[in-house]
């Protein structure tokens, strides 16, 4: 499920919801920037799941993104993460 499902699927209320993604945003930018003032190597995306059962995980990736677009990004996370490509 895709987190923009959230609000739909489980009755929460669309402004509590961005509330939390962007809250959710703003603490993965202040990891990525302590990783970077440690001189450790930054990722440039991560996968950040849940399961029902409360378990998370978190998956950091290091390629280079910048050249792709946005849907293209997405078909590729797809790719990897829905249909196990």
């Amino acid at each position: 499920m895709y987190s923009l499902d959230i609000p739909d699927r489980f009755e929460v209320y669309e402004e509590h919801f961005y509330q939390l993604k962007e809250s959710l945003y703003n603490q993965q930018k202040l990891l990525w920037k302590q990783l970077a003032d440690q001189e450790k190597e930054s990722w440039t995306h991560l996968t950040f799941s849940l399961t029902s059962g409360g378990d998370m995980e978190l998956e950091y990736g290091y390629e280079d993104l910048s050249n792709l677009n946005p849907i293209e990004k997405q078909d590729r996370w797809e790719a990897k993460h829905v249909f196990g490509e």
